[in-house]
């Protein structure tokens, strides 16, 4: 978590994560980050599941303006930009 002058920037990493396999939820209070992947594999003699699973939560100070917040995902990355409400 990086704190600027105007705005914070919140970076994840999630390894072996695709887009689709993050959900992601950003409140008033908090930012939520969820994240699980089942890779199976399967031969003649047995099969084998993997499960990753990922849970974060960030809880944000007041100030913030949740409206403009962006997020992006890029090759395992998670980016949030939550910029400061101005006074």
């Amino acid at each position: 978590i990086s704190h600027r002058d105007n705005k914070i920037e919140v970076e994840i990493k999630l390894p072996g994560m695709e887009k689709g396999d993050v959900k992601l939820n950003i409140s008033p209070r908090a930012i939520t980050v969820q994240a699980g992947k089942v890779k199976k594999t399967k031969n003649p003699y047995y099969k084998k599941e993997e499960i990753n699973n990922y849970f974060r939560k960030i809880v944000l100070s007041p100030g913030l303006d949740i409206k403009k917040a962006k997020a992006y995902f890029s090759y395992g990355t998670l980016k949030i930009t939550i910029p400061k409400k101005k006074n």
